[in-house]
């Protein structure tokens, strides 16, 4: 998460806090006990959009349907 907190130019905590509040939708990867988000152009996409405050809710869930 570190990674991608610099990426969007954020603090990890911005990134958390949405996590926990529900606006990022995420599930903790049971084997590495983290957040592993998806390495792509359209997952640092759509966090830029919703750091923009035009977006709501980006799914990163396994089961989201793309």
């Amino acid at each position: 998460m570190a990674e991608l907190a610099r990426r969007l130019q954020v603090s990890r905590c911005w990134i958390e806090r949405r996590i926990w509040n529900g606006t990022i939708v995420i599930a903790r990867d049971a084997a590495a006990k983290r957040y592993l988000f998806p390495d792509t152009e359209e997952t640092i996409a759509a966090l830029q959009t919703l750091k923009s405050g035009n977006a709501d809710h980006p799914n990163f869930a396994p089961n989201a349907s793309k």
